[in-house]
């Protein structure tokens, strides 16, 4: 006749019957689930650095390991960070400024600039000399005999003075939020910018479903 203790305590598996320490730390009275202590780590530790032999502990220490890696739990407790740092799109581009830290054209400028996770709306400044051009381009524009950009971010510019007040084109267009990135939109000319004063050009994602990407800007 079976005992109700017998018949409630839990089966040891056949497979681990012979194992050294498993066996033991089935008949530990504390059993816990996940990634969280347990008899048999108890067990794992006398056996590690007692007086059985370590090349019989070795082989199940790697198989413990491998069980944990593969069922997603981190036994070691090294947090993954990728997931929080902004990754700069592939094709290349530098991140763009940010309002409180811009980049800075001094005389004529261009180069390619990135918006990530991170840096969501890019800011450039430059110091006028009273005539100005400005080339925005993104992924609407084509090269000659090109059938692809090589930007990736469709974009949309705002130019402010120093009080970030909007700046109107030579053409009277106010520019707020205006898509100048297609081959026949850009240079955008300013003709009557004030000498010496310093104006601001703000690059945001066409809309907030927008990939991120790169594009690229020239000021002269």
């Amino acid at each position: 006749m079976i005992s109700p203790q017998t018949a409630l305590s839990p089966k040891k598996p056949l497979f681990l019957t012979n194992i050294p320490f498993w066996g033991s730390a089935f008949r530990g009275k504390e059993r816990h689930s996940g990634c969280k202590s347990s008899s048999m780590f108890i067990m794992l530790k006398k056996n590690l650095f007692g007086t059985r032999n370590l090349l019989r502990t070795l082989p199940l220490l790697v198989g413990i390991v491998l069980m944990f890696t593969l069922s997603g739990c981190d036994l070691f407790g090294i947090p993954d960070e990728t997931g929080n740092k902004p990754v700069i799109p592939s094709g290349g581009g530098t991140t763009a400024g940010t309002q409180a830290n811009p980049i800075v054209f001094t005389g004529d400028g261009s180069g390619t600039y990135a918006l990530t996770s991170a840096v969501q709306a890019g800011w450039f400044t430059f110091t006028a000399p009273g005539r100005h051009e400005l080339t925005v381009r993104d992924y609407q524009y084509r090269p000659a005999n090109a059938t692809t950009s090589p930007y990736t971010l469709d974009v949309r510019v705002t130019v402010l003075d120093a009080s970030l007040q909007f700046v109107s084109s030579s053409g009277g267009t106010a520019m707020n939020g205006i898509d100048i990135g297609a081959n026949n939109q850009s240079p955008v000319a300013f003709n009557s910018l004030t000498p010496g004063s310093v104006y601001y050009v703000k690059i945001d994602r066409y809309s907030e479903y927008s990939s991120f990407g790169f594009f690229y800007i020239g000021i002269n």
